[in-house]
């Protein structure tokens, strides 16, 4: 077994999780023998997701189950993501969170103190699969009394087996009508997030290949951060929907399966 030919100069790889490693409760047939391939073959991996339900630590049980093996610092999520932003801003904040417990976790570890009830000097917004409308004033009174509006991401919807779910981005969507104001967006597309893989890599952005399957987050943000891009059809993404002009990426495989002989 080895990589494909199209692979051999990159040292480093960003690996999305959903929709390519696996798919909710399912994995991806062939990724498991994929990444063990990578490690074989001396290149470094990091697993990027742009999920902020869970702690780095609960994606490590994840991949373990699916025989796949990982350590908190090769995974970076866009909740860690955003605790690194605002810890490079305020410090010591009080932070109100429409999330899931992984989001608020990863706060309150980088020491964070999660509010319910204004003020706050953050309004911190990911996936949150009990918001509610009360979720949804708290989260505008605090930002129009003067908290900064941060959100994890802003995908749409989210891959799993029934087809796509509503994502993040619709509840940040629904912020930002009520409140007038526009968030600062942590995860995929933007460079920020892929420039901190690449630095948990210490591989130059030529020599880094983004491996995802959405084409305007994995692959847009790979980009523009000037790495190598690689589409797999295993999640989101059909070939149908690639038209001609636009964000093209270098490589387009059904799943990472096809990234090993």
């Amino acid at each position: 077994m080895a990589l494909i030919s199209q692979l051999e100069r990159f040292e480093g790889f960003i690996l999305d999780l959903d929709g390519v490693v696996y798919l909710r409760k399912a994995v991806v047939p062939g990724a498991p023998r994929f990444v063990e391939e990578l490690g074989s073959s001396g290149k470094k991996l990091v697993f990027l997701t742009n999920n902020s339900s869970r702690t780095r630590e609960d994606y490590v049980t994840i991949l373990s189950g699916f025989g796949i093996k990982a350590t908190k610092e090769e995974v970076v999520t866009s909740a860690y993501a955003t605790c690194l932003y605002l810890l490079r801003r305020r410090p010591v904040a009080r932070v109100f969170v429409v999330g899931e417990a992984g989001l608020r976790d990863e706060l309150s570890c980088a020491g964070f103190r999660v509010v319910r009830q204004p003020p706050a000097h953050f309004v911190v917004v990911g996936i949150d699969l009990h918001f509610t409308y009360d979720k949804l004033r708290l989260a505008v009174q605090m930002i129009r009394q003067g908290a900064k509006f941060v959100c994890t991401n802003r995908d749409a919807t989210y891959p799993t087996e029934e087809g796509p779910h509503p994502g993040a981005g619709s509840i940040v969507a629904a912020i930002r009508t009520a409140s007038g104001r526009r968030p600062t967006d942590i995860g995929k597309p933007n460079r920020r997030i892929f420039d901190m893989c690449r630095t948990v890599l210490g591989t130059p952005a030529g020599n880094t290949a983004v491996i995802g399957d959405r084409i305007e987050t994995d692959i847009l943000g790979g980009l523009r951060a000037g790495m190598g891009t690689i589409l797999v059809l295993s999640g989101v993404t059909t070939r149908g929907q690639m038209g001609p002009g636009g964000v093209r990426p270098d490589l387009v495989v059904d799943s990472v399966a096809d990234l090993f002989t």
